[in-house]
């Protein structure tokens, strides 16, 4: 059996939850079938990016796919940054509020209705 290396980055971890995690909070069958109409998207763009990668290739350059190489990068970067001030940020007000130096009426939990 062959398997492209391509697939591990296409359907890997982060994917998978990401559907699943979709899938279950979508309140109507709409909101499901959006879903997976935006995966069906996803997966014929990866289809025709894989398909014509040697014509995308050769248009961008070497010049083009540094370019792409350090601008992907910057985008990596600025979602580590993120998610590391996310959790600091949720770490220090759950902390302060454990220990009573928060009112809990000053913070809107996100995650409640």
């Amino acid at each position: 059996s062959v398997i492209p290396m391509a697939i591990p980055f296409i359907s890997g971890p982060g994917s998978i939850a990401t559907v699943m995690i979709l899938t279950s909070e979508a309140p109507t069958v709409y909101h499901l079938v959006l879903v997976y109409l935006a995966v069906l998207a996803v997966t014929v763009a990866c289809y025709f990016a894989m398909i014509h990668s040697r014509h995308i290739v050769r248009f961008l350059g070497e010049t083009g796919k540094q370019i792409l190489t350090k601008i992907f990068g910057l985008i990596l970067a600025v979602l580590a940054i993120q998610f590391v001030i996310n959790g600091v940020g949720d770490a220090v007000t759950g902390y302060m509020l454990d220990k009573g130096l928060l009112d809990d009426a000053v913070i809107e939990d996100p995650r409640t209705p």
